[in-house]
C-alpha cells in the first residue's frame, strides 16, 4: 500500500495531485491546476499528469475527485481542458460554495444550494445568471468610478473602454470580452491606488470586521436601482453626502468589484466543462465548528458523507469553509459596509478577498498518513471571533500531520499558522513535509510570518523539511535554509515535486530547488 503526492510547478499558481492504494484500486485527488501570470498554457498541469498515474503503477486516466479549492484563476486555470478530455474519467468536481452577493435575500437567512453560484452557473439558465452576475458588478465598477470622478481621482493617465455604443455590448459580449472589461477595470484600480507587479494580493487574511453600528446605520442610505430587465444595482451612501475624500478606498472597492466578476469567469469555465460532460458538482460546507467526514465508497466509486463508518479507502475530513463564512461573504458583497465606511472612516479600506477565504481546507488520511490541503485559505472561521478560542474539533483535526500544503503560497495568513501552532501545543507531534508553490525569487513569499512560524516548530527532535517547486529569494529563507530538503534528480530553479510513502516512510523521489 502507498500514497504518492506530486505538487506541480506552476509558478505562482496550484496544483496537488494525491494517489491513494486502496483495495479496488488508487483513489486518485486533484486539488486544483492552475497557473498565474506566468505565460504558461493551460493544459500545463494536464500534461503532466500520466507521467504522476504511471509512477504509481496504474496509467489508467482517471481522476476520483477534483477540488477546485477556490475561485480564483490561478487555481482554476488548467481544470477545463482536464475535466473537458473524454479521455479522462472524471468521478466528481467539488467547487467552492460562494454565494451569489448579486441576488436578494432573507437578511437573517443562511444560504442553501439554491443561492450558490456554482450550482446555479450549472443549471439550465447558466448563461442568464452569468450574464445577471457580471451586470451587476458592472454596474458597479461603472458606479464606483463616477463616484472616484467626483472624488477628484485621476483617470486621465488611463484609457478606459466604456460599456456602451460598440467597444461594448453585454448582451452580445462573449467571455473574452466581459474579462477585458473588468481587468481594464481592475488595472485602473490598482493604478489609483498605487499597486504595481502582480495583482495576486499578498493580504492577511484575519478580517475580522465587526457590522456598522445602529448610529452608524441609521446615518446611511441605501439606494436600489432597476434597469428593464428588472437587474439591480446598489450603492451606498451616507445622508450627510460621501466622504469624496476616500478616494482610495473607493478604488479598493472597484478592484474587489471586478476581481469578483474576473473569478466568477475562471469559475464558469469549470462548471461549463463538468456540465458538458454530466460530471456531478458539489459544493460542501461544514457547520461552524464541526469537522465533515467523507468515506471512500467502492461501490460508488465517490467519497460520501459518513460521520462514524468504515472507509474502502481514503478518508476526507473537511475543516471549511464554514456556514458562517460562507453567509459573511454573501451579506457583505457586493458593496456592503465597505461602501458606507468609507463615509465613517480616514483610513483607505482594503477588499478582503472572499475567494481565499472561502478555500477549502481538507484533511485526506490513508495508511495513517495525515496530508492537509489548504488552497489559499487563512483558517479565518476556526474560531468565531478574532478574541476567541480556536473550535476544537478543528483543532483537533491538525494534530500529528504528515504532508502540509503551506496556505496562499506562504503568504502572510496569521490565522493559518496561530491554528498550526495551537494544534502542536495541544499535542500534535508537527509537520514533517511542508510544501510550497510560488513564482521563481518571489519578492514577498515564503512571508515573514511564514519565518516566525519556522522559527517556533522547528526543534531537535522535529524538524520540518520544506519542499518548493521554484527556488526562493535567499533574503526570504536565510534563516531556516538548513530545513529545505536536499534535491531529488536534477538541481533547477524550478521543478514538479514528489512525495511517496511506502509503509517505511515518506521519501522525496522530485525536488529540484537548492538555495546553498
Amino acid at each position: 500500500m502507498a500514497i504518492q503526492i506530486d505538487m506541480f510547478e506552476v509558478q505562482l499558481g496550484a496544483g496537488l495531485l494525491m494517489q491513494f492504494d486502496a483495495p479496488d484500486g488508487c483513489v486518485r485527488v486533484l486539488a486544483d491546476a492552475g497557473v498565474h501570470a506566468s505565460g504558461y498554457a493551460k493544459d500545463h498541469v494536464k500534461k503532466k499528469l500520466p507521467a504522476a498515474f504511471t509512477a504509481m503503477g496504474d496509467a489508467r486516466l482517471r481522476i476520483d475527485l477534483i477540488i477546485g479549492t477556490h475561485y480564483d484563476a490561478d487555481h482554476l486555470h488548467g481544470l477545463p481542458p482536464i475535466i473537458s478530455d473524454s479521455a479522462y474519467e472524471i468521478g466528481e468536481v467539488w467547487l467552492p460554495p460562494v454565494a451569489n452577493d448579486t441576488q436578494l435575500h432573507a437578511f437573517d437567512g443562511l444560504p442553501g444550494d439554491a443561492d450558490l453560484l456554482p450550482l446555479q452557473l450549472k443549471g439550465d439558465d447558466s448563461g442568464e445568471v452569468l450574464k445577471r452576475y457580471l451586470g451587476v458588478k458592472a454596474d458597479i465598477c461603472d458606479n464606483v468610478r463616477a463616484l472616484e470622478e467626483r472624488a477628484g481621482s485621476d483617470h486621465k493617465a488611463h484609457r478606459f473602454a466604456k460599456r456602451d455604443g460598440r467597444a461594448f455590448d453585454p448582451d452580445r459580449a462573449e467571455p473574452l470580452q466581459w474579462r477585458d472589461f473588468f481587468v481594464e477595470h481592475r488595472n485602473e484600480a490598482r493604478a489609483l491606488i498605487g499597486e504595481a507587479g502582480s495583482s495576486h494580493a499578498d493580504i492577511d487574511f484575519d478580517d475580522q470586521s465587526e457590522p456598522l453600528s445602529k448610529a452608524e446605520l441609521e446615518d446611511v442610505r441605501y439606494y436600489r436601482y432597476f434597469d428593464e430587465d428588472q437587474d439591480f444595482g446598489r450603492i451606498w451612501a451616507s445622508k450627510s453626502g460621501l466622504a469624496f475624500t476616500q478616494g482610495l478606498s473607493l478604488a479598493h472597492i472597484r478592484k474587489r468589484a471586478a476581481d469578483d466578476a474576473i473569478k466568477a469567469l475562471a469559475l464558469d469555465a469549470v462548471v461549463t466543462a463538468a456540465r458538458a460532460r454530466n460530471v456531478t458538482i458539489r459544493c460542501a460546507i461544514i457547520p461552524d465548528g464541526t469537522p465533515r467526514r467523507f468515506v471512500w465508497s467502492k461501490a460508488d466509486k465517490r467519497f460520501e458523507p459518513n460521520e462514524n463508518g468504515r472507509s474502502d479507502g481514503p478518508v476526507l475530513t473537511l475543516l471549511g469553509p464554514s456556514q458562517a463564512l460562507v453567509k459573511k461573504h454573501w451579506d457583505k458583497l457586493p458593496l456592503g459596509d465597505y461602501l458606507a465606511k468609507v463615509a465613517f472612516t480616514a483610513v483607505p479600506l482594503k477588499g478582503i478577498s472572499a475567494s481565499n477565504e472561502l478555500s477549502y481546507v481538507c484533511l485526506l488520511e490513508s495508511e495513517e498518513q495525515r496530508v492537509l490541503v489548504t488552497g489559499d485559505a487563512g483558517f479565518v472561521d476556526f474560531k468565531p471571533k478574532r478574541s476567541d478560542p480556536f473550535f476544537p474539533k478543528l483543532i483537533d483535526a491538525l494534530k500529528s500531520l504528515h504532508v502540509v500544503q503551506v496556505a496562499h503560497h506562504g503568504g502572510r495568513n496569521h490565522s493559518f499558522y496561530n491554528g498550526l501552532l495551537e494544534a502542536r501545543e495541544k499535542g500534535g507531534v508537527g509537520e514533517t513535509y511542508l510544501l510550497l508553490s510560488h513564482a521563481v525569487q518571489d519578492a514577498k513569499r515564503p512571508s515573514d510570518v511564514f519565518g516566525l512560524y519556522i522559527a517556533q516548530v522547528r526543534t531537535a527532535e522535529n524538524t520540518p523539511k520544506l519542499l518548493f517547486t521554484s527556488e526562493p529569494k535567499l533574503t526570504n529563507v536565510k534563516d531556516f535554509t538548513a530545513l529545505i530538503a536536499p534535491v531529488a534528480g536534477q538541481k533547477a530553479e524550478k521543478g514538479d515535486v514528489r512525495l511517496k510513502f511506502a509503509g517505511d516512510g515518506w521519501r522525496v523521489l522530485a525536488h529540484s530547488v537548492s538555495v546553498a
